[in-house]
């Protein structure tokens, strides 16, 4: 997923890394869920708001 290449990018970590992280704070769920609305977002804008639903759910990135 392109998505969680760029997050790892942006961040520092492996592909591993953020697709562990984004599945355990419960960013991949919320990408799944608005996919046809992030779609629509940069990167960077889309990155961010998943960070946010990541940090919401206990996330400390």
């Amino acid at each position: 997923m392109l998505f969680v290449s760029e997050f790892a990018k942006k961040f520092g970590l492996t592909e591993k890394q953020a697709f562990n992280y984004l599945d355990r704070y419960k960013g991949i769920a919320f990408v799944n869920k608005f996919y046809n609305v992030i779609h629509t977002f940069d990167f960077e804008y889309a990155i961010n708001d998943v960070r946010e639903v990541c940090q919401a759910n206990g996330g400390k990135i």
